[in-house]
């Protein structure tokens, strides 16, 4: 399987991290009871994930979680027929859906960057 990643901003960071073990694994949750959003890019280029700050102000991509052993993932664009309300996101400028995975449910992962030291 490829390796996958989650970003997030410093909110999303401090949420995820409450669930770390004493190991300092976490469960990256499905956002607001649908999908969690997962890429196959190390580097987060921010137009082709769709993580730009237009609307927001935080940073999306300063913490990198690594999935470790993706479970139940798919790729955006092998089930996005099945969601015809959510594919405006492609839409973007920048957008590149063929990086975009989904996941229903949890996943266990690590965190393997920020951008801010810790």
């Amino acid at each position: 399987m490829t390796c996958l990643y989650h970003y997030t901003c410093i909110h999303g960071f401090r949420a995820i991290v409450r669930s770390a073990d004493e190991n300092g694994y976490v469960w990256l949750e499905p956002q607001g009871g649908r999908f969690l959003w997962l890429t196959d890019l190390e580097y987060p280029f921010r137009d082709a994930l769709g993580l730009t700050s237009h609307l927001l102000t935080c940073d999306r991509t300063e913490f990198r979680f690594q999935v470790l052993q993706p479970e139940g993932v798919e790729r955006w664009v092998r089930v996005r027929r099945h969601y015809p309300t959510m594919q405006h996101l492609e839409r973007s400028p920048g957008a590149a859906p063929m990086h975009w995975w989904i996941s229903d449910h949890p996943q266990l992962a690590k965190l393997a960057m920020s951008d801010n030291g810790v």
